[in-house]
């Protein structure tokens, strides 16, 4: 959860850039309802779902520590950091499904900021800001560390090896590194002319 925060540190200056345009409730209404997280499994080599293992996840209880938000770390001082917990113990729960972790960590973040703040203040505004950027990195970013994180706690031994992310997941980043190398040969096609 943590890393997958870092990969949005542009989107908080985005965010305090577009208030006029886009109000964090409403980032935060679409994520509910309009945006989906991608397509993020993880199965067995013989295709069958992994189960739990012995192992036993201990939360660290770091909250949303990160660089995004610099050394004041806005999220845990929000009151977000409870919501962060409970998302890495969700990505560290086998087979909890990437798409509920992060339908339950948005519903957390917004729960937090309406129970917290007066609606419209500018810590509530805050609050939401941040809760929409956080929402935005895990759902964007945030698979490779649920597949990650499952490996960890999900055991295959039975099923024909280690747990390994599903085929779709492969085949999209296969596209998309095929994507990128006939974009490079475009490019070095129309510098020659």
């Amino acid at each position: 959860m943590r890393a997958s925060i870092l990969a949005l540190s542009l989107a908080v200056g985005m965010l305090g850039v577009c208030t006029e345009a886009i109000s964090p409730s409403d980032l935060l209404k679409g994520m509910d309802s309009g945006m989906e997280a991608p397509a993020c499994k993880i199965s067995c080599a013989d295709g069958t779902s992994p189960t739990e293992t012995k192992d036993v996840y201990n939360p660290d209880h770091r909250g949303c520590e990160g660089r995004m938000f610099g050394r004041t770390n806005t999220g845990n001082s929000l009151g977000l950091g409870k919501c962060c917990d409970a998302h890495d113990a969700c990505y560290h729960s086998c087979a909890s499904g990437f798409q509920k972790c992060e339908e339950d960590f948005t519903t957390c973040l917004r729960e937090s900021c309406e129970s917290t703040f007066e609606p419209g203040s500018q810590k509530d505004t805050e609050c939401r800001k941040a809760a929409a950027a956080m929402t935005m990195g895990t759902r964007m970013s945030g698979c490779r560390h649920y597949q990650y994180a499952q490996s960890t706690v999900c055991d295959c031994s039975q099923h024909g090896g280690p747990a390994k992310p599903e085929r779709a997941e492969r085949r999209r980043r296969t596209k998309s590194a095929k994507a990128r190398r006939r974009s490079r040969k475009g490019k070095a096609k129309r510098d020659e002319l």
